[in-house]
């Protein structure tokens, strides 16, 4: 049975704004002593194109350093749900980030107010310091920064090839497994294609 906490854990990533991407997580969160959770994203594409049209920044970036940041609360201040911000170094702007040096990515997951460690790992878990990523990004509103749109959004450079966070995903098996080279051309052309048309896929 899902403690009243891990509920809030859960329904916190939908309805607090800003959150990461409207991710919707689904009923599976164990605290044994972790909270883990898998999760139905709110956006999900269809194509290499659609997740590169469909995002603010992509950008080929090592991860520097990751922080606390905010904690969201439930309506009656009984339950939390921590959020972390990493620094990464960019390496190389491929969209909408030609003027930034270093970006801010915004995850939820952490310590909470009561020492508890909070793992959300449907993302690909937190940053790992001085790794490299491919990154699918989206801006937060009124704010410097960015949200992770999904699971296709993350690719982690391990030896020549990145690694996908779910390389069953259809869109991520074009970039899974692939060198930084081969999959920024991918994504370079991805971006020269015209952008899909219609709703994206659920």
């Amino acid at each position: 049975m899902i403690s009243r906490k891990s509920f809030w854990l859960g329904t916190l990533a939908v309805v607090v704004a800003g959150l990461v991407a409207g991710v919707a997580i689904g009923d599976r969160l164990v605290h044994q002593p972790h909270h883990y959770a898998e999760a139905a994203w709110a956006e999900v594409f269809s194509s290499t194109a659609g997740l590169a049209h469909g995002v603010d920044t992509i950008v080929l970036a090592q991860a520097l350093d990751t922080r606390p940041g905010r904690v969201a609360y439930s309506d009656n201040g009984e339950d939390t749900l921590p959020f972390q911000v990493t620094e990464l170094e960019v390496i190389r702007p491929m969209k909408g980030a030609r003027e930034y040096d270093h970006i801010f990515v915004e995850r939820a997951g952490g310590i909470d107010p009561e020492g508890q460690q909070v793992i959300l790992d449907a993302d690909g878990g937190p940053f790992e310091q001085g790794r490299i990523y491919l990154l699918f990004l989206k801006r937060q509103p009124g704010s410097n920064y960015f949200y992770q749109v999904n699971d296709q959004g993350r690719y982690t450079a391990r030896g020549a090839h990145f690694l996908a966070v779910n390389p069953d995903d259809p869109v991520a098996t074009t970039l899974h497994g692939q060198t930084v080279e081969q999959a920024v051309a991918r994504v370079e052309a991805a971006l020269r294609t015209s952008a899909p048309r219609g709703p994206l896929a659920k």
